[in-house]
């Protein structure tokens, strides 16, 4: 599996409570990526020993593939994800994640 976690900020003239909306009528848009297994939105609620400003929210995507991944960002869907995205997000970063459950 590939998994892609984004840290989402939100544009500082958003409430919490707006981002949360829009964020929410956000979740189609990455779960039609073509490839897509799984997209899990997590808004955050508190936050603990943090060295930089708190996120917002954290997404994961997940694909069986980093090629499935790479299909899916070149997509149509992908830019229109993206230009949503830019309505209330001021900030994302992306991380590239090899998951292993833990038993």
């Amino acid at each position: 599996m590939f998994r892609v976690v984004f840290e989402i900020h939100r544009l500082p003239e958003l409430t919490h409570e707006q981002f949360a909306e829009r964020y929410s009528r956000h979740g189609p848009l990455p779960r039609a990526l073509p490839g897509v297994l799984r997209y899990t939105q997590c808004l955050v609620s508190g936050s603990k020993n943090l060295f930089g400003p708190e996120a917002d929210a954290i997404s994961i995507l997940d694909f069986e593939s980093e090629d499935d991944y790479r299909r899916a960002d070149s997509s149509a869907e992908m830019q229109a994800a993206h230009d949503d995205a830019a309505s209330f997000v001021s900030r994302v970063a992306a991380y590239y994640v090899d998951p292993h459950e833990v038993p």
